[in-house]
C-alpha cells in the first residue's frame, strides 16, 4: 500500500525482487500514480485503476485497500503460496533469496499480531469497538451532527454486532498464507452486518482481520508479525528509521519476548523514505555480502527495542 516517495517505493521493489515473487500495488486514489508507473516489470503489477481507493487515517477505506490488493494476488495464475502486506515505506533486512528461504520454512504460520480486546498493554482498549468512528464521507458526516446535537449516542454496544466473535485486535501489518487470506476474505463477504458495524470503528485495520483470524482454524497457527516500527508515546505515527536503525535490526533481527505481542523474528521494518532508505539498503547489502561473500542473492539495484503500539 503506497501512497508518496515513489523512489524509496522503487528500492522496496527491488529489494524484493525474486523469480517465486511478485509485488502487488496499490496507489492511494488521492495521490497521483504517475510518479509510480515506471515501476514496470513482469514481476510487478498494480490495483486495477477501478479498485484504486482513497485513503484515510483510522478508516475501513485502509482494509478496502488491503481487500483490492489481496483479490489481485488471489487472482494471479500464479497460484502464490502467500501473501505479505507491507506499507510503501517498508524495507526487509533481509535479502531476497533469505526472505523466501524463510517463508518456506514456516510454511504453515500465520504471521499477525493478535491480542484479545480489551488489551491496555497493547493500546487496545475496548473504546476501539464502541466509540463511533465518522467516515469522510456524506453519511459520515451527517453522524458526526447527530452524535453531536445528542440525537444518537456517542458509542456503541459492540456485543450484538459480533456475536459469538471474539475481538481481536493488532497491527495493520501481517504476512498470511493464501488459505487464511481466503478465509478472510469469505468471512468479509459472509458477514455483512458485522462489516458494517466495524466501517464506523476507528482503526479497523488493526480490528477485522485479526478478529477474523483469531476467530478461525487458522489461529492455532498464528505468531508474531514480522514487521518492526519504533513509536514514542503518544505519537499517531511510528518514528522514521534510517541507517543507525537498520544497523540495530541486522545486529538484532528479533522482537523480545517480553514486548506485548511476544517475541519473534523482524524481517521487515518501517517506516523509511527516500532520504534515509538507501543508506540503510546498502549496509544490509554490505552486512550480507560479508556474512556470504559466496552466495549471490537479489539485492537493490537503485541507489532495547519496544512492542508496537498503535
Amino acid at each position: 500500500m503506497a501512497h508518496t516517495a515513489p523512489v524509496h517505493l522503487r528500492r522496496l521493489v527491488e529489494s524484493l525482487r525474486h523469480p517465486d515473487a511478485c509485488i502487488f500495488i496499490h496507489i492511494d486514489a488521492k495521490a497521483d500514480a504517475a510518479p509510480f508507473l515506471s515501476l514496470t516489470a513482469p514481476n510487478v503489477r498494480f490495483c486495477d485503476q477501478r479498485d484504486r481507493v482513497r485513503v484515510h487515517w483510522g478508516d475501513y477505506s485502509q482494509l478496502e485497500a488491503t481487500y483490492a490488493l489481496m483479490r489481485t494476488a488471489l487472482a494471479a495464475s500464479e497460484h502464490f503460496d502467500r501473501l505479505v502486506l507491507l506499507s510503501g515505506m517498508d524495507l526487509p533486512i533481509r535479502p531476497a533469496a533469505e526472505l523466501h528461504r524463510f517463508f518456506e520454512e514456516h510454511a504453515t504460520a500465520e504471521f499477525i499480531n493478535l491480542v484479545q480486546i480489551p488489551n491496555v498493554a497493547a493500546n487496545k482498549p475496548e473504546t476501539r469497538l464502541t466509540d463511533r468512528w465518522f467516515r469522510p464521507t456524506l453519511p459520515g458526516k451527517i453522524l458526526r451532527r447527530l452524535v453531536r446535537h445528542g440525537v444518537l449516542p456517542s458509542s456503541r454496544d459492540y456485543r450484538p454486532a459480533f456475536g459469538d466473535l471474539k475481538p481481536f485486535a493488532g497491527s495493520q501489518w501481517w504476512a498470511l498464507t493464501r488459505a487464511c487470506s481466503e478465509h478472510v476474505l469469505a468471512q468479509v463477504a459472509a458477514r455483512p452486518a458485522w462489516v458494517r458495524f466495524i466501517k464506523g470503528t476507528s482503526c479497523a485495520d488493526e480490528t477485522l482481520i485479526q478478529t477474523l483470524v483469531g476467530n478461525s482454524r487458522f489461529a492455532a497457527n498464528a505468531v508474531r508479525a514480522l514487521t518492526y516500527t519504533r513509536w514514542r508515546p503518544g505519537a499517531s505515527s511510528p518514528d522514521m528509521l534510517g541507517r543507525e536503525d537498520m544497523l540495530q535490526l541486522l545486529q538484532q533481527p528479533e522482537h523480545p519476548a517480553s514486548s506485548v505481542y511476544g517475541g519473534g523474528p523482524i524481517v521487515f521494518a518501517r517506516k523509511f523514505d527516500e532520504a534515509t532508505s538507501a543508506e540503510a539498503l546498502e549496509l544490509m547489502r554490505a552486512t550480507f555480502a560479508d556474512a556470504h561473500p559466496h552466495v549471490t542473492h537479489s539485492a537493490p539495484r537503485t541507489p532495547t527495542l519496544e512492542p508496537e503500539l498503535t
